[in-house]
């Protein structure tokens, strides 16, 4: 009896790699552009590139390190000299009969035909490590200059889970998922969610979080030379450097990341982020005076449900009829009778999305220091 043969494996990152094109037009417009997506999306892999006659004529891949790659280049190729196109791209002579590759600003590397392509495939895990190694000492150094003013945290930190949106019961339409968007986002504040997904490679990363300013402190900590300007809009934009993608941080709370070669670094570096943040929002409650004059911030009910250790009833609809007016009267007698009780008010797509209670005591939650003593 023969053996049942096995499913093929996914591939390993240092394996070549082929370009999918499966749900892509045949115009050429189309292809190159689901090709930077693919390469943008998959740093530090190598694609086969250029197929004529079934013989492939280059190799391309793409990096974030761009110059530790053209370091650990010329170390793999002993006489490899660095030059300069006429457009101004970098141009690694590989020695004679070697060929060169062509080092673009975008951090796309293409190996062309007249290189030995064997020879660099077969080399290419053992210069990806030294490129990694020559990351990781750069980086050590960094962390000096990066760390100074954000509180410590630890380095070894796991990349954090991404999410996608819950569109399941949501209608067709730009409108109703943008608003399923934005309630997602609130109900799960500090929390990363991809979205415009395309051929599998995130298109741009987001997120809420009601400690606006204590995220771009943090950002700026965490990514040494970032510039921070002003939108048309009077938004917050973040440029995290060459290579790296920018953020824009809107007023509202919501944080938009694009730039794909980016987002893995930034994934990697959300949870240290995040912890960083909370850490912040403790140092500057601290720094405040108990007897602050200011007047409060508004207290939204999903802080209120994140911050409160306060059971969540439920109302009891049961025997109620099913008359807007009948369920009205019942949620009402059901508050009276239970004051200063927070029930969920509005469900949505499995989220709660706001609270209500009823309470004799106005004057007293409204009060500053009861929201303060409520929420401490």
């Amino acid at each position: 009896m023969t053996e049942a043969p096995q499913p093929p494996t996914d591939p390993k990152p240092e394996d070549v790699h082929h370009f999918d094109y499966r749900h892509v037009g045949d115009s050429k417009k189309a292809r190159v552009k689901a090709r930077d997506e693919q390469l943008r999306g998959n740093p530090e892999w190598l694609y086969e590139h250029d197929e004529r006659d079934g013989v492939i004529s280059s190799l391309i891949f793409c990096t974030l390190h761009r110059e530790e790659w053209i370091d650990a280049i010329c170390e793999y190729y002993p006489g490899a000299v660095r030059g300069k196109t006429k457009k101004g791209d970098t141009k690694i002579n590989l020695g004679k009969k070697r060929g060169s590759i062509i080092v673009f600003e975008s951090g796309k590397f293409l190996i062309l035909g007249s290189c030995d392509l064997e020879y660099f495939k077969e080399g290419f895990e053992d210069m990806k490590k030294d490129a990694m190694s020559r990351v990781n000492n750069t980086e050590t150094a960094d962390d000096d200059c990066d760390m100074a003013e954000a509180p410590q945290t630890s380095t070894n930190s796991k990349p954090e889970v991404v999410h996608e949106f819950d569109f399941t019961n949501v209608r067709n339409g730009k409108k109703p998922r943008t608003k399923a968007r934005g309630e997602q986002l609130r109900v799960n504040p500090d929390r990363l969610y991809k979205q415009d997904a395309r051929h599998g490679v995130i298109g741009s990363l987001i997120f809420y979080t009601e400690h606006r300013e204590e995220w771009i402190a943090s950002i700026r900590g965490y990514y040494r030379g970032t510039v921070r300007e002003k939108t048309q809009k009077g938004d917050t934009n973040i440029k995290l450097g060459k290579g790296r993608g920018s953020i824009i941080a809107y007023k509202n709370g919501t944080f938009f990341m694009s730039g794909r070669l980016g987002m893995a670094l930034f994934i990697q570096k959300f949870g240290a982020m995040k912890r960083d943040v909370m850490i912040r929002v403790k140092q500057n409650l601290n720094r405040q005076a108990p007897q602050s004059s200011t007047e409060p911030k508004p207290i939204t009910a999903f802080k209120l449900l994140s911050e409160m250790e306060e059971e969540v009833l439920q109302f009891d609809f049961k025997e109620v009829q099913k008359k807007p007016e009948a369920r009205l009267k019942a949620r009402d007698d059901q508050l009276r009778a239970n004051t200063d009780r927070l029930y969920e008010n509005i469900r949505r797509r499995g989220e709660i999305s706001s609270v209500i209670f009823y309470t004799k005591h106005t004057k007293e939650w409204e009060e500053p220091q009861s929201l303060t003593e409520a929420l401490c």
